[in-house]
């Protein structure tokens, strides 16, 4: 949530052993999401130490999305069935 108090995003995580932990910068430039849970067993002294790591994403304007689609394109046109296999509306 923002802090309208609205929900602005959810985001459908492949992960299903924790909750997934996630956050958005004050700037709001900034989006960083739990990636994995590892666990580490130490036979010696039988202790488990857990370890996450988190991957951040920026957090990018339509402008600057549309830019960055158009450099991956590199001028090709997807088909209907390309739009529809990434969840792009095709118009």
């Amino acid at each position: 949530m923002i802090s309208t108090g609205k929900l602005k995003l959810v985001l459908d995580t492949p992960i299903e052993d924790y909750n997934v932990n996630g956050f958005i910068s004050p700037d709001g430039k900034i989006m960083g999401i739990d990636r994995g849970k590892y666990e580490k067993t130490d036979n010696i002294k039988d202790n488990i130490e857990t370890y996450m790591s988190t991957t951040l994403y920026p957090v990018l304007s339509e402008e600057e999305v549309s830019k960055k689609i158009e450099e991956m394109l590199a001028g090709r046109t997807l088909s209907p069935e390309e739009k529809k296999e990434l969840g792009i509306k095709a118009e």
